[in-house]
């Protein structure tokens, strides 16, 4: 009974869903730091990201159903109704992206990978962003949206695709990013609080390079915990607005 549950819990694959959520709560907070954002659109597009996670872990007809009633609910109150052109657009580009996961399935380990960092990254964040500001954002979000897309893909690869040593360097990597843009824009503290999750990066490596066993479910499931925080308290740290009010 006690196996049947874990592999239960194991197919729902929990740290797959931080790392959906990772991007899509980074496009949010940006959209947020940028315009007025209607949250009600916001929550509706997590709530959806969160059914087709299952969706794609399951391959359920329920969490399918439930997916699309989100994916038209996000576009009906981000444009305020369904019959229209954007509205339209945008559940066509959500049924592309869905095919586009679907088919990172039977693609060679470096397709994979580079699949995994555009649909974490760009992708996520980009659209995200658009749903909640109907425009997209400037060139200078492809380094946080590649910093997480890394970050993403090396914990999701991790006994995939990419070994210790490549995830190591994906999770530098996406630090690197996020930090170039920091330096990109005007100078505030608040815009270096992602730092704050590094030494739990740190604390989590030191275990992972000492582990000599092949499974890697526990410490994907920590990276991926902390890669949904780092973006979580790096897009909170790029809203200017609320660190101007205190």
């Amino acid at each position: 009974m006690s196996n049947d549950r874990n592999k239960f819990i194991r197919s729902l694959d929990l740290g797959g869903l931080y790392l959906s959520l990772s991007g899509v709560v980074l496009g949010i907070l940006f959209a947020v730091s940028d315009y007025h954002v209607a949250w009600d659109a916001a929550l509706s597009l997590l709530g959806t990201t969160v059914l087709l996670h299952f969706y794609m872990a399951t391959g359920g007809r329920i969490p399918l159903l439930l997916s699309v009633a989100g994916a038209v609910l996000t576009a009906c109150l981000s444009f305020d109704r369904i019959l229209l052109m954007e509205s339209l657009l945008l559940l066509l580009f959500g049924y592309f992206i869905i095919r586009l996961a679907n088919g990172t399935k039977d693609s060679s380990p470096v397709m994979r990978g580079v699949l995994d960092i555009l649909l974490h990254g760009p992708i996520a964040v980009f659209g995200a962003y658009f749903v909640c500001t109907h425009t997209f954002g400037s060139w200078v979000l492809l380094f946080p949206s590649f910093s997480i897309g890394l970050l993403c893909a090396g914990v999701k690869g991790l006994g995939e695709y990419c070994g210790r040593n490549l995830c190591t360097a994906m999770i530098c990597a996406g630090l690197l990013f996020m930090t170039a843009f920091s330096f990109l824009r005007m100078y505030a503290l608040s815009h270096f609080m992602y730092m704050l999750t590094v030494p739990l990066f740190i604390l989590v490596m030191v275990p992972f390079f000492l582990y000599k066993g092949e499974d890697m479910y526990v410490f994907k499931l920590l990276f991926s915990v902390l890669a949904f925080c780092f973006a979580l308290i790096a897009g909170i740290g790029f809203m200017d607005i609320i660190f101007a009010a205190v």
